[in-house]
C-alpha cells in the first residue's frame, strides 16, 4: 500500500468472510490492518467463500464482517427476516468483461448490445454484424455477487431465462 493504514486491528480475532472474487482487495486490507501473528492468509478466521455463503454466515451471526458485492434481493429479505440490519460501505466498483469465442468475428459490443443479448432481444450474432449463429449466453448463479451486479447492470430489463445456461459452481474445480 505504500503507507500505514489508518485503521489497525488491535488483535481481536474477528471472523471475516468475503467472496472469492474480492480476494485481492481483502488480502491487501487484512495485511495492512491485522497484526502479523493474527492474519494467516491460508487458514484462520479470515476465509474465502462464495458471496451467498458469506451473507448467510453474516446473517446467522457466524461472521463479523464480509467483503462482497452488494446483497441480492433474496439476501436482503433473509437479513430482514432474521432481524439483521446490513450496514453497507462501498469500497470499490465492479466491472464486467465479456468474452466471445476466438472464431467469432464480433469484436466490439456496447452495453446496450449486451443488455439486448441477455434480455433476449438479440438472439443471433448476425444482428451484431457477425455470422448467422445463435447466441448462447451464460450467467452466474442467482445470489452470487457478480449475478446481483449483472441484474443491476440490466437496468430493470428482464433476463431471458429459457436459453440461458447457468454456470455450475464446479466449473473452476
Amino acid at each position: 500500500m505504500g503507507s500505514t493504514s489508518l485503521f489497525q486491528n488491535s488483535g481481536r480475532s474477528t471472523d471475516n468472510r468475503r467472496s472469492t472474487a474480492l480476494y485481492p482487495l481483502f488480502s491487501a486490507f487484512a495485511e495492512a490492518t491485522y497484526p502479523e501473528d493474527l492474519y494467516d492468509p491460508y487458514k484462520g478466521p479470515v476465509a474465502t467463500t462464495t458471496t451467498p455463503s458469506a451473507y448467510s454466515r453474516l446473517i446467522k451471526g457466524n461472521a463479523d464482517v464480509i467483503f462482497a458485492a452488494e446483497p441480492s434481493s433474496g439476501q436482503k429479505k433473509a437479513a430482514e427476516a432474521a432481524g439483521v440490519e446490513l450496514e453497507l460501505t462501498p469500497i470499490g466498483r465492479e466491472a464486467f468483461v465479456f468474452f466471445v469465442n476466438s472464431r467469432n468475428s464480433v469484436t466490439d459490443l456496447a452495453s446496450k448490445d449486451i443488455q439486448g443479448i441477455y434480455s433476449g432481444d438479440i438472439e443471433n450474432w448476425k444482428e451484431l454484424g457477425g455470422k448467422n449463429d445463435e447466441i448462447r449466453p451464460f450467467q452466474r448463479p442467482e445470489d452470487s455477487g457478480s449475478q446481483t451486479m449483472f441484474i443491476k447492470f440490466m437496468e430493470d430489463q428482464k433476463l431471458k431465462s429459457l436459453k440461458l445456461k447457468i454456470w455450475l459452481e464446479e466449473w473452476a474445480v
